[in-house]
């Protein structure tokens, strides 16, 4: 009774796993081909806004938008010299805590 327990449980996470992949490469192969219709830039030339994570900039040529480190000379996907960043004084206020 365990052992066929075992193998229906078994069953069911290798089923899970298969469906979460085929899922997975369904949506990958969607983005790709999206992207290559619409063209990677597509949020920028939209006016949509672009969330990048912090400490990364975009390459400033509109055929590759991609996205790299900020200490980065050059960029990671199309290997074009990047614009060196901006050095902007930021004022820092002390925080006091009562």
């Amino acid at each position: 009774m365990h052992a066929m327990l075992f193998i229906m449980l078994l069953l069911v996470a290798v089923v899970g796993t298969a469906l979460l992949f085929v899922f997975w490469l369904v949506v990958t192969i969607l983005r790709g081909i999206t992207r290559l219709i619409l063209g990677p830039g597509i949020r920028k030339r939209a006016g949509l806004p672009v969330h990048d994570p912090p400490d990364t900039r975009r390459c400033h040529r509109d055929s590759c938008m991609g996205l790299n480190p900020v200490e980065a000379r050059f960029c990671r996907r199309c290997g074009q010299r990047l614009e060196d960043p901006q050095h902007v004084a930021v004022r820092r206020a002390a925080m006091f805590s009562a």
